[in-house]
Parts: C-alpha cells; sequence; structure tokens
C-alpha cells in the first residue's frame, strides 16, 4: 500500500474546535514554545486559562522565554492530557502573542489567540471502544 492510501484510510482522531476550546477551558497549564534567535526553541511549563476565545498564559518574567516573546512573538502552546493511553487527548495552538496585565506579581502574561489548532483524542480510535465497553 502506498503511503498516500495509508494515511487516506487512517482514522480521523481530531477534535471539532468547540471540544478544543471545551479542552483548553478545562486546563491550567500548557507548555509554551517560543524560537530563540539561532539556537533551539525554548519551552517552559506556563500557567494558563482560557478567556474568550484566547488562551491567556503566565510565566515568572525572569523565564528566558519572555525575551524570546519579544524578539518574535510566535508561540506555540501545547495541551495535553493522559492518564491511560485511550484518555490521551491534546490541543496544541499556534498563534501570535501580545503582552497582557499579568495575573500575578512576578510573572509576565501573554494572550495566544488559537490562529492554528492541531488536536488529538486517542479516545476516538476504534479499539478504544472495544477496552472501555463492559465485558458480557
Amino acid at each position: 500500500m502506498e503511503a498516500a492510501d495509508a494515511m487516506s484510510t487512517r482514522q480521523n482522531i481530531s477534535m471539532s474546535r468547540q471540544e478544543a476550546e471545551q479542552f483548553l477551558a478545562s486546563q491550567d497549564r500548557v507548555i509554551l514554545v517560543a524560537n530563540s534567535g539561532d539556537g533551539p526553541p525554548l519551552g517552559t511549563p506556563a500557567r494558563a486559562r482560557f478567556e474568550s476565545g484566547t488562551l491567556v498564559v503566565s510565566v515568572p518574567e525572569a523565564d528566558p522565554i519572555v525575551a524570546a516573546l519579544a524578539e518574535d512573538a510566535r508561540a506555540c502552546c501545547i495541551a495535553e492530557q493522559f492518564p491511560s493511553y485511550y484518555e490521551i487527548k491534546s490541543v496544541i495552538v499556534h498563534g501570535t502573542s501580545r503582552p497582557c496585565e499579568p495575573v500575578h506579581h512576578g510573572e509576565a502574561s501573554f494572550t495566544v489567540p488559537l490562529e492554528q489548532l492541531t488536536t488529538f483524542d486517542f479516545g476516538r480510535l476504534p479499539e478504544a471502544g472495544e477496552v472501555t465497553r463492559p465485558r458480557p
């Protein structure tokens, strides 16, 4: 089977925009990633909240990612859960960050609009139903 054929038969496990927003609203932490000049990308845990269709992330103001976002505002935020294999879910947000009023003293906060989303929910895999259905 050619690669294109294999990809066309792959199960769609993505979430709808509404499901992605609901998932983001349930998360209080994300991994915030930013470009870092000529070096590798920077990533750091960030406090998160979802409000009015926008992700708001906060990190300590001394975190190097703050300077990286000042240089290049493109941000990636990764929210995920993984209590068990078929409960793995993730929403990856790409957007142009904007500084905003910090939520807590000593933090830098940014809004990240949901410009581009990548999502997956392993609970949508066909075999997930077999595992989660009660046995007779």
